[in-house]
């Protein structure tokens, strides 16, 4: 948590741990963008990974 401290973003602790989905679910509740992106730390990511997302969302006939 002390890394993701250093960049400008909302940090959200669960006052008593759950489970991953509920804690994804808080996660969701608290965003305020139009897409969510999950990833989990186990997970590793290509570079442009984001952006290459992105590019479905820009189709109309895209919903998920």
């Amino acid at each position: 948590m002390t890394l993701a401290r250093r960049y400008p973003v909302k940090v959200i602790v669960e006052q008593e741990p759950t489970s991953l989905p509920n804690a994804r679910n808080l996660g969701i509740e608290n965003a305020e963008g139009e897409i969510i992106f999950i990833v989990d730390s186990d997970i590793v990511v290509d570079r442009d990974c984001i952006k290459n997302a992105i590019k479905w969302f820009e189709n109309p006939e895209v919903i998920a």
